[in-house]
């Protein structure tokens, strides 16, 4: 069985745990730069890395990669695959009545 928590207005420790015979707890997942890989027997092993700045670093080192190729979209995530997401999120938006300051 699988559940599911998150609140934004409680106050709940900012980790994940995935739990099955063992555990992996990811403490501050929202910048993660650890885990804690928790055996069912046996000690318990840290795996470290460390965040280079502020999460962003992927997306800047391929938007800097596309430029130095010359090229205008990312074979990674292509502008039609950015489409599909921002669609995507403005239907659930439009579901939940949710608009922003400044939308017609």
């Amino acid at each position: 069985m699988r559940t599911t928590f998150a609140g934004w207005y409680s106050k709940t420790p900012e980790q994940i745990k995935a739990l099955w015979e063992g555990a992996i707890i990811v403490p501050d997942f929202w910048h993660a730069t650890r885990a804690e890989l928790v055996p069912a027997s046996g000690p318990a092993t840290t795996v470290e890395l460390p965040l280079p700045g502020n999460g962003f670093e992927a997306q800047i080192i391929e938007v800097a990669r596309c430029l130095a190729a010359g090229l205008t979209e990312s074979t990674i995530m292509p502008l039609a695959d950015s489409l599909v997401v921002q669609r995507t999120m403005d239907d659930l938006r439009r579901q939940w009545g949710l608009r922003y300051p400044g939308e017609a």
